[in-house]
């Protein structure tokens, strides 16, 4: 049987276990050609299912991530939008950040620590375009002179 095949019974069968039946019998006579480890993986589940019950937080917890995730947004709002250039250096210092902080053994690089200034970048740009249309340039005159 193919793996995709397999995948679609066993999610289907987590879809009917999720609904609250146990439809293993009923999809096994539906694939009569189904592997015993298929079988045995959806007996396995409807197992872990019934031990297994729903977790649910709690509603104290609810209330306050609902208040701070709304007291962020609001102050987002009123903040005024960032360039695009200071919002990546944002995002890059606090992937450097977590870095640190995660990966003890990690060593930071120069420019993550003063990204380069934008003029830097804009000049580097420029000459690397330049030195491409050059040798381009050059590459259609020595076509055109043979």
């Amino acid at each position: 049987m193919d793996e995709h095949v397999k995948a679609e019974i066993l999610a289907a069968h987590a879809d009917r276990l999720n609904q609250g039946q146990d439809a293993t019998d009923e999809l096994l006579t539906l694939f009569p050609d189904a592997d015993s480890d298929l079988s045995e993986l959806m007996r396995l589940a409807a197992r872990v299912h019934v031990i297994l019950g729903p977790v649910y937080p709690n509603p104290v917890f609810r209330l306050q991530l609902k208040q701070e995730l709304l007291d962020a947004a609001r102050a987002r709002s009123l903040e005024a939008p960032l360039p695009m250039l200071a919002a990546w250096r944002e995002d890059a210092e606090l992937w450097v950040e977590s870095a640190r902080r995660h990966l003890p053994e990690w060593t930071s690089y120069p420019w993550s620590e003063r990204p380069l200034p934008p003029t830097l970048v804009l000049a580097a740009l420029s000459l690397t375009g330049a030195g491409v249309w050059v040798y381009l340039r050059h590459r259609d005159v020595q076509r055109r002179e043979q």
